[in-house]
Formats: C-alpha cells, sequence, structure tokens
C-alpha cells in the first residue's frame, strides 16, 4: 500500500511538472499592455514589485522579463543588464522554454543601449535559433529589424538592407501594416547611405502612400522627413519644404532630433543661416552622440561661412570629441565576426537537415529492398506449390488440348487486332499531349506579359498620383488660387507665372505641352486655357484668370477640337482630350 501511494505521488508530481506554469491575470494584462501603452505597463508593474516577492519563482522571472520588456516598449534606456541576466539564466536552464527566444531578444535590446554590438547581435542569432522554424513571425520581425539597425550603425549598409528586407517578409505574411511601414522606412534608409537616391525616395514614397491611407497613421512626421531628405538632396526644394513642414508639425520627442537635422540642412542649403544655426543649437541638448556629431560639424561649417573661427574652432573640438566616443562604441569588425559566425551556424543547421533526410531516404531504401526479398521468397514458394497442384490435373488438361489451341489461335489474332487499336490510339494522344503543351506554354506566356503590363500601370499610376498630390500643394499651384481672390490689376498673372505652372504640369504629365504643340501650334491664350483645364479649374476661374468671357471661352474649345481632329465638336469633346494626355 504504501509503495503504491508512493509512486502515485511520484506521478502526480511528473504531471505538474510538465504542466506549462500559469501565470497571474494581472500579468498576462501587463503582457498585452506592453505593447498598446507602455509608460502604463511600467507604472503597473511597478506596482506588482511587493506583491510578486511572495510568488514562485517561474512567476517572478516572467515578471521580471515584463518589466525589462515594458521599459524597452516605452524607450526607457537600459542602464543594466543583471535584471534580464537573471531572466536569461533561468529559461536557459529550465524545460520551459516558452519564453526563451522573447528573453534572448531582450537581453540583446540591453546590450545594444549599453553599446555592446557584437554581444547583441549573438543574443539577437540565438533568439533566432530558439524559435521555431516558421513560427513567432511577430518576434522574429523584431529581432530581423534590430540586428539591421545594429548592422546599420556600424556601417554595414548592404547587411542591414538584407535583415530589413527579412522583417519585411515577416510582416507581410502577419499583413502588419505598422511593420510593413516601418522596414520601409528602414530599406529608405539604407539605400540613402549606399548612395541610391532614387530607391530611398520609392521606398519613402510607398510608406507615405500606405501610411496616409490608415485611419491613425503610426509614423506621421517620419516618413515625411525622409522624403523631405530625399528630395534635398535631389534640390528639389520646393518639394523639400513641402514635406518638411509637415514633419515639423507632426514632431514628436522620439523624431525631433532626426526632423530638426533635416530642417537645420534645408536652410543651410538655402543660405538661410540664422534658421539653420537654430535648429542645429537645439541638437546639442540630444542624448543622442550621433546627432550632436552631426549638428557640431553643420555648425562649424556655418560658423567658418560667417568668418569666425574661434566659434568655428570651439564646434569643430566637440564635434571631434563626439567622433572619439561613437569611435569607441563602433565595433564593426566584431559585428562582422559575429555576422560570419551566423551565416557560418545557418550552414551547419542545413546541411544537418539534409544529412538527416539522405538517413531517412538510405532507410527507406534498406526496408524496401528487405520487403521486396521476403515477397520474391513467398512468390517462389507460392508457384512451386501451385506446379504440384497442376501436375496432378495434367491429365484431364491433356483431353482439352485441341480445344485450347484452336482458342489460342483466335486469342492471338484478336490481341493483334487489340493492339493494333492500342498503337493507333497512342499516337493520336502523343499528338495531343504535344498540342496541349503548346499551348500551355503559350498561354502561360499571355499570362506572365498581362502581369507585367499591370504591374507596370499600376507603378506608372502611384507615380502619376504622387507626382499629381506634390503638383497640387504646389507654390505655383497656390499663387493661382490666391489670384483668384485678388481684384483688378492684382489678378492678373505674368508670363513667369506662367511658364512656371507650364513646366510643373509637364513634369507631373511627361511632357504636357509638347503633346499638344505636336498636334496643333498654340498661341498664348489657347495654351493657358489648356493648362488650366488640365488643373480642373471651372469655366468661371478660367475666364477671370485669361481675362475672357465664358463664351468665349467655350468657342475657343470648340475651335480647337475642330482644328485638331478635323471634325466639328463640342466643348466638352475638348476637355475630354485634354484631360486623357
Amino acid at each position: 500500500m504504501h509503495k503504491t501511494l508512493t509512486i502515485l505521488l511520484f506521478l502526480l508530481l511528473f504531471l505538474a511538472a510538465c504542466c506549462p506554469v500559469r501565470y497571474p491575470q494581472v500579468l498576462l494584462e501587463a503582457d498585452s499592455l506592453a505593447s498598446a501603452c507602455p509608460d502604463s505597463a511600467v507604472a503597473l508593474l511597478r506596482g506588482l514589485q511587493a506583491e510578486m516577492a511572495g510568488e514562485r519563482k517561474a512567476v517572478q522571472i516572467y515578471y521580471r522579463l515584463l518589466c525589462v520588456k515594458a521599459q524597452d516598449k516605452a524607450y526607457i534606456p537600459h542602464t543594466s543588464d543583471s535584471a534580464v541576466q537573471a531572466v536569461l539564466r533561468y529559461y536557459e536552464g529550465h524545460r520551459d522554454r516558452r519564453h526563451l527566444p522573447e528573453a534572448y531578444y531582450y537581453a540583446g535590446r540591453v546590450a545594444s543601449d549599453l553599446g555592446d554590438a557584437p554581444q547583441a547581435l549573438d543574443y539577437f542569432d540565438k533568439a533566432l535559433e530558439a524559435m521555431p522554424r516558421d513560427g513567432m513571425l511577430p518576434l522574429r520581425s523584431k529581432v530581423l529589424s534590430q540586428m539591421g539597425t545594429l548592422f546599420y550603425r556600424q556601417g554595414m549598409y548592404p547587411e542591414a538592407l538584407e535583415m530589413y528586407k527579412g522583417s519585411l517578409k515577416s510582416d507581410s505574411v502577419l499583413g502588419d501594416s505598422v511593420g510593413i511601414i516601418a522596414n520601409r522606412l528602414n530599406m529608405s534608409l539604407s539605400y540613402k547611405s549606399l548612395g541610391k537616391q532614387d530607391s530611398m525616395r520609392i521606398f519613402a514614397l510607398s510608406a507615405h502612400l500606405l501610411n496616409r491611407n490608415m485611419q491613425r497613421p503610426p509614423h506621421t512626421g517620419d516618413i515625411e522627413n525622409r522624403l523631405a531628405w530625399a528630395y534635398l538632396c535631389e534640390q528639389q526644394y520646393d518639394s523639400a519644404r513641402l514635406f518638411l513642414r509637415e514633419a515639423l508639425q507632426n514632431s514628436n520627442d522620439r523624431n525631433k532630433d532626426a526632423i530638426y537635422t533635416t530642417a537645420g540642412l534645408f536652410h543651410q542649403a538655402l543660405g538661410n543661416s540664422d534658421s539653420a544655426v537654430w535648429y542645429y543649437q537645439h541638437l546639442l541638448h540630444e542624448t543622442s552622440i550621433y546627432v550632436r556629431q552631426v549638428a557640431y560639424g553643420n555648425l562649424a561649417q556655418l560658423a567658418l561661412a560667417q568668418n569666425n573661427p574661434q566659434k568655428a574652432l570651439h564646434y569643430l573640438y566637440e564635434h571631434n570629441l563626439c567622433a572619439d566616443s561613437i569611435q569607441k562604441i563602433t565595433n564593426t569588425e566584431g559585428i562582422r565576426k559575429v555576422y560570419a559566425l551566423y551565416n557560418y551556424q545557418l550552414r551547419e543547421k542545413e546541411n544537418a537537415r539534409l544529412r538527416a533526410v539522405n538517413e531517412r531516404n538510405a532507410r527507406g531504401t534498406t526496408y524496401l529492398i528487405i520487403t521486396a526479398g521476403i515477397l520474391s521468397v513467398m512468390v517462389v514458394f507460392y508457384i512451386r506449390r501451385r506446379r504440384k497442384t497442376w501436375d496432378s490435373r495434367i491429365k484431364a488438361i491433356t483431353k482439352l488440348k485441341d480445344e485450347i489451341y484452336q482458342r489460342s489461335e483466335q486469342y492471338i489474332h484478336n490481341n493483334e487486332i487489340k493492339i493494333q487499336q492500342l498503337s493507333n490510339l497512342l499516337q493520336d494522344k502523343e499528338k495531343d499531349l504535344q498540342e496541349s503543351e503548346a499551348t500551355r506554354q503559350r498561354l502561360e506566356r499571355q499570362l506572365k506579359i498581362l502581369q507585367n503590363v499591370n504591374q507596370q500601370i499600376n507603378l506608372e499610376k502611384d507615380s502619376r498620383e504622387s507626382a499629381e498630390y506634390l503638383l497640387y500643394h504646389s507654390e505655383i499651384y497656390t499663387r493661382f488660387r490666391q489670384r483668384l481672390k485678388a481684384d483688378g490689376s492684382k489678378s492678373r498673372l505674368t508670363q513667369q507665372e506662367w511658364k512656371c505652372l507650364q513646366e510643373q504640369i509637364d513634369q507631373c504629365y511627361n511632357g504636357f505641352t509638347s503633346k499638344l504643340n505636336g498636334a496643333y501650334q498654340l498661341d498664348d491664350r489657347e495654351l493657358h486655357i489648356c493648362l488650366l483645364i488640365k488643373l480642373q479649374f471651372s469655366y468661371t476661374e478660367i475666364g477671370k484668370l485669361v481675362n475672357l468671357s465664358l463664351s468665349g471661352i467655350n468657342s475657343v474649345r470648340s475651335r480647337l477640337y475642330q482644328k485638331v481632329f478635323g471634325i466639328k465638336g463640342n466643348a466638352k469633346d475638348w476637355d475630354t482630350f485634354i484631360l486623357s494626355l
């Protein structure tokens, strides 16, 4: 009896150890709150500190992990790794490893905040290794994104771009629009550092279009700042000013330093030294040493331009101090070694997987050979037994020999007919298969062509929408709208203003004016009317801007249609033609 109770108790303890730990509901709520409202999660977890002291070890460790997570989500810099190291040691040494990938991830975040980039990358590698092969996609996306940021800070831009692409792939599978936007922004930054300005602008514009279609755009300010930078690099100052204005309106504590950096560079490029200095002076109070280095360097340039060598020397001294500090925390060689080890481990895993597959195939082949051998023995045994049975019936079969012979001749003849029929049928089927294969290949080629055409049309449509957005928010368009509100001579437009509007429309609509003049050489008034029709001004507004009556506007439109197409048409036919160009 005593032995039976001991066994039952042992079994109960074993089952309890195998069951996953159940955490208090308040910790699960704090975990959910950490992603949506990290500041509230930090406050909630601090209030639970005394209560957690009496909980089980597993609950206490989970509580510590949540504290690190909430602090990281709230953008509170980590100053020590003692808490996360205790969490990591616990999960590495216990059977329940549900939280091990997440523990590795936050250990990497802490190491990154402490300036140990190689150690951070090592932890991120271990986080990926601890995850299921195709599972935990949200965490996988974060890990890859953080690895991309580490590579970027070390100047390893191709490696950073590769990590951001992997993170984007995970977010695309999840349908996470916020993550997709963030990764496109990071990729645009990597392309900028690689000197690929066109790719930078394309990815920033795609993020901008996706962001503005969301009910609560999460990256407003960041995207506009990235676009302002892109157009500033291309010296398109009107477009840069438009997006920079929106970025400044949506700046916050998280992105203010980046936006102010762009604003300073913009005003420095335009020669507005006082405005540039104002923005750079604000950046000197930021905690990021990278931001202060840029600010001091640009302030030194402005001081030299203003013939103030003493101030320039001071700024240059501070710039060099920042550069020295950055050099101390930059460990590109260490990062490259860890990255090489990571790639080696990936290759070894793949080789191990292939070896396991080959071993399984070899075992399967062995089993198949053994089975075939056993079946062969059974068949031989069966044939010999049947022969003995047939020997006893030979005498009975001899009496039917003549009849069997006659039937055999007929049977052979019939078989020959069937063989001929089957041969003909096979030949027909081979022809049909060849025709079907050719048809399938032709259809696949047509399908691919149509898909490529649709893709090209969609790209051109997106580009046209972005160009129209810039046109309708341009300074010259706003000036024309303001002239409609003016009276008398103030509403008249100069030839330079008309020329500027024409250039903007030609840039947006790919040579609009040259297409018109190719069909018919227009005079100035006719061209001005066509430009305003393209911008969808009302006929009353057009008449005011070109100083012509409504009937006169209608007459010009009808006359142009008849001159271009050689047939009589109404004014609306001409409008349809203009809007289609």
